[in-house]
C-alpha cells in the first residue's frame, strides 16, 4: 500500500511541473475575438510559444462565432452549419501538429478579417522562438508536446493506482 502512495507522489512530483507549463492564449489579447480587428497585424508581432496548448476565443455571446474550417474554407470564408462554437468563451485544445484554420461565421465578419490560422509545431522544430514570417501572416505557432506528456503521465498514474 505504501509503495502505491510513494509511486503516486513521485508521478505527481514529475507531472505537476509539466502540467503547469501548459499555457493558454487568448486570441486578440484584450480585444478578444471581434470584427474590425486586424488579426494579421496582431499575429505578425507574435513569437512562437511552444508551451501553448489552449487557445481561447473570447467575445460577447451572440455577437460572433468560431468555426474550424479547412484551408479552402478559410480562403473563401465558408460558413458551416455544424460544429460552430458560440459560447463567447470557446476553448480549443491543440493536441495535434499541423495548421488549424478558424473563422467567424457571423455576417461578413470573416471577409472583414475575423479569421486566424494556427500552426502547431513540435517542440523540436527549428523555427521555435523565431518571429512569424509572412507565410504565417494571420497565424500563431504552438507546440502539442506538453499536452502529450501530461496525458501520458496521467494515464500511467491512473493505471498504476
Amino acid at each position: 500500500m505504501a509503495s502505491k502512495h510513494t509511486f503516486f507522489l513521485l508521478v505527481a512530483a514529475i507531472a505537476l511541473p509539466m502540467i503547469s507549463t501548459a499555457k493558454e492564449f487568448t486570441v486578440g489579447d484584450g480585444k478578444g475575438w471581434t470584427a474590425d480587428f486586424d488579426y494579421q497585424a496582431w499575429a505578425n508581432g507574435k513569437r512562437s510559444k511552444p508551451e501553448i496548448n489552449l487557445v481561447i476565443f473570447k467575445y460577447p455571446k451572440g455577437a460572433h462565432t468560431v468555426q474550424k474550417v479547412d484551408e479552402d474554407g478559410f480562403a473563401k470564408c465558408t460558413k458551416l452549419n455544424e460544429g460552430v462554437l458560440s459560447t463567447g468563451n470557446d476553448v480549443i485544445t491543440l493536441s495535434t501538429s499541423g495548421r488549424k484554420w478558424y473563422t467567424s461565421g457571423v455576417g461578413q465578419h470573416c471577409k472583414g478579417g475575423q479569421k486566424l490560422v494556427i500552426t502547431v509545431v513540435s517542440k523540436s522544430s527549428p523555427k521555435n522562438g523565431s518571429k512569424l514570417g509572412k507565410s504565417f501572416a494571420n497565424g500563431l505557432i504552438v507546440s502539442w508536446i506538453p499536452v502529450l506528456i501530461s496525458a501520458t503521465i496521467t494515464m500511467v498514474t491512473v493505471l498504476m493506482v
